[in-house]
């Protein structure tokens, strides 16, 4: 797992993390730490990028934005509670 921390791609790691957490969790109850985890990159290099969870779901949604991805899909998903 060594090789896959290294090098640059880190916020591309994280965007790429929380798209699938955030989809298959929710926004609300996915945390900071599950990104850093499943990213793999380290907390230090997360908040170097992101100073804030709030700062990190902007981004995903200008990258949503940007690839001409929408949200209707999972708006309109019968597994996930309300918040």
């Amino acid at each position: 797992m060594a090789s896959e921390r290294r090098g640059r791609g880190g916020r591309e790691r994280f965007l790429a993390a929380a798209a699938r957490l955030f989809a298959t969790q929710g926004i609300g109850a996915t945390g900071m730490e599950q990104v850093t985890e499943a990213a793999p990159v380290s907390q230090r290099t997360l908040y170097a990028h992101f100073r804030t969870k709030n700062d990190l779901v902007i981004a995903h949604l200008q990258d949503l934005v940007g690839s001409g991805a929408t949200l209707e899909a999972v708006l309109t998903r019968a597994d996930l509670a309300p918040p």
